[in-house]
């Protein structure tokens, strides 16, 4: 049987720490349904050593294939150039600070795409990494608990789900749009535009695992909230209107209760600790500039290498 081509795009800003881990990942990966035509990472402004890591790789690979301009353009519009630069019929597009937890994930997202013709956009399931400070175990359950709660509204495929460090996307559906410019939630855009075309064309995918690291410290937790909280938000209803806003970002309060209500028994500490912390941004949000260009101020703590 033929196998399906897939290319991988990484928009990438600043991500030695951990790009290493995801290239091995990506190579590691076992699949009997696909192959691998092109992997694009595209440094966005890096200052680092990202480029120099990834040229290594390009020269035991030709398939990295390495885009270094010195822009900042931010990650929406480097999304947008991974869409152009791709001709495979399935696009994986994924952030450069996770990695695969396991050898056949990206095969379960590619088998989930091919056995569901309606689907133009599969997401997987997110596991964190244990932190090693307290600041980082509140976050760890902060996600854990919420993570919960989504895969109990509409068995898990609903807005929240689709986070924006890996999305796998038709190639035809990834040709029909762009992101404008001064998007900052990419993920929120890319499922509003998916479900106006189809409202079955997405799908969590609950059997791939991404491995990746929540923030550690309360300076990170702080600028994290903004983004998601305000940030995101925002952006859903200038680009779509508050009536799809309204729709799609509906947590019925029996979900979320019972699913922190569960956490708490598990592990009662972090998680009355992770209520607490988000108690406290809410009420005392973290003041900074408005993102207008789609390039926001990145969490550090988030960044470090991920090894398996």
């Amino acid at each position: 049987m033929k196998k399906i081509t897939l290319s991988i795009g990484i928009p990438a800003h600043n991500e030695e720490k951990n790009i290493s881990s995801l290239l091995c990942s990506i190579l590691s990966q076992k699949h009997s349904s696909y192959v691998i035509k092109n992997i694009y990472v595209l440094c966005d402004g890096c200052t680092d050593k990202t480029a120099e890591i990834v040229s290594e790789f390009s020269k035991e690979n030709r398939k990295i294939i390495l885009t270094n301009d010195g822009k900042r353009k931010g990650k929406a519009q480097r999304l947008n150039e991974i869409y152009s630069k791709n001709e495979s019929e399935l696009l994986l597009t994924i952030d450069a600070d996770v990695i695969f937890e396991t050898t056949n994930a990206l095969e379960i997202l590619v088998q989930s795409m091919i056995q569901d013709k309606q689907l133009l956009l599969v997401g997987p399931r997110y596991v964190p990494v244990q932190s090693t400070t307290l600041m980082g175990r509140f976050a760890e359950y902060s996600y854990l608990s919420f993570e919960d709660a989504i895969i109990h509204l509409n068995g898990g495929n609903n807005i929240y789900a689709l986070m924006g460090c890996c999305s796998l996307l038709k190639k035809s559906f990834s040709k029909e749009f762009i992101y404008p410019k001064g998007v900052i939630s990419d993920q929120n855009f890319l499922y509003l535009t998916a479900i106006q075309k189809n409202c079955n064309s997405f799908k969590l995918c609950l059997d791939a695992h991404i491995l990746f690291r929540t923030v550690s410290s309360f300076q990170d937790w702080r600028l994290l909230s903004t983004r998601s909280i305000v940030g995101d938000k925002h952006s859903v209803k200038v680009f779509f209107g508050d009536k799809i806003f309204a729709r799609e970002y509906y947590m019925p309060r029996k979900i979320y209760a019972l699913a922190l209500f569960k956490w708490i028994i598990k592990q009662p500490f972090y998680t009355s600790g992770s209520i607490l912390m988000n108690l406290y941004i809410r009420l005392f949000p973290y003041t900074a500039t408005p993102v207008s260009n789609g390039i926001w101020e990145t969490t550090k703590t988030s960044k470090e290498a991920i090894y398996v």
